[in-house]
């Protein structure tokens, strides 16, 4: 393929990602992603290489035998900006397909509202849903659980509607204590819901992973307390300079 038709479809690609008309899905892992087209489909994936300390990000076309038949590469920091000068065009798409698919922006907000809420929940604690208390405050049964990195571990619920709503799957992360630590705070965990409700239990999954993820990358993480004590410092910063 010739460089301005690269472009072009790399140019196209990110235009109607950003307009929701491609339905990207997550690939093999969470740093891949497929989207289907008539007769074709398209993947994208961002890989680490320990060597260089840099991710190689690959686009990739298959036709309708799910033959590879042409691929483009880049290399570039692995979370880089979307909007970094520096960054490359499969780079960029790259970035702005894992925001999408994961709700990137959806999980750093609710990680905000759940740090300022300071919420310490047990796992035994019935989380109920910020967007409407009244429907989703009938109880639920847990749905999926795992462990996930550095003493985190999650879980998604499925929480029961009243008559005539539907059920939504809503996922939280916990960061559980050890027995010391536990006798301490009086409480086994810290958990992390977000507040927001999914029609399907693979949408609050992949929203979940992608949730911590975010996460991950705040100031102070692992620990739950110094991630707090960040956030807190960092607003106290923000309206002193208002």
């Amino acid at each position: 393929m010739d460089k301005d038709k690269a472009a072009e479809l790399l140019k196209m690609l990110q235009i109607r990602t950003q307009e929701g008309k491609i339905a990207w899905e997550i690939g093999v892992d969470e740093e891949s992603f497929v989207a289907g087209f008539p007769g074709s489909s398209v993947g994208i994936s961002g890989t680490w290489n320990p060597a260089t300390d840099l991710a190689e990000y690959r686009l990739q076309i298959y036709n309708k035998n799910g033959v590879l038949v042409e691929q483009f590469m880049n290399s570039g920091p692995m979370f880089g900006e979307l909007e970094s000068p520096t960054s490359t065009p499969v780079e960029g798409l790259y970035q702005l397909v894992r925001r999408t698919v994961l709700r990137a922006d959806e999980a750093v907000d609710t990680i905000l509202e759940s740090l300022k809420l300071n919420n310490e929940l047990g796992s035994s604690k019935f989380i109920k849903m910020q967007l409407n208390e009244q429907v989703y405050n009938r109880g639920g049964r847990r749905a999926e659980e795992g462990d996930l990195a550095d003493g985190w571990s999650y879980e998604v619920l499925e929480l029961y509607g009243s008559a005539g709503s539907q059920n939504v799957f809503q996922g939280t992360v916990y960061y559980k204590y050890d027995e010391a630590r536990s006798k301490e705070m009086g409480h086994t965990a810290i958990g992390f819901p977000m507040m927001l409700g999914f029609t399907t239990l693979p949408e609050a999954i992949a929203a979940t992973m992608g949730y911590f993820t975010c996460l991950r990358r705040l100031p102070g993480y692992p620990n739950p307390q110094d991630i707090q004590k960040h956030e807190a410092q960092n607003y106290s910063r923000n309206r002193a300079t208002q």
